[in-house]
């Protein structure tokens, strides 16, 4: 990891890098969504008809609506829920239909 113009560039193993705006950058939660894909924070995951956000609360790793429902995470996110975008580029789908 090297910062560069207020970015990080993020490296590969082949020295291949990225820049990322580092307010971007979430905690790895230590599950994966139904499909194998890694759950972040700031996450948007689809579980049982809900958007919810990926949040770290007080000792813990929760998701919460737009109505502010809150669900604790747990072994039945990484069978029942998949990982649909992220806060920064897909925050329209946490907004109320």
């Amino acid at each position: 990891i090297h910062k560069r113009n207020g970015l990080i560039m993020i490296q590969d193993e082949n020295g291949l890098g990225t820049d990322v705006d580092e307010e971007t950058i979430g905690q790895f939660t230590g599950l994966k969504d139904k499909n194998g894909v890694d759950i972040y924070e700031g996450d948007i995951i689809y579980w049982y008809g809900l958007n919810l956000e990926v949040k770290f609360i007080l000792d813990g790793w929760f998701a919460e609506s737009f109505d502010e429902t809150v669900t604790e995470a747990g072994q039945e996110w990484e069978s029942c829920c998949s990982v649909i975008g992220n806060i920064y580029e897909s925050a329209h789908l946490l907004e109320e239909i």
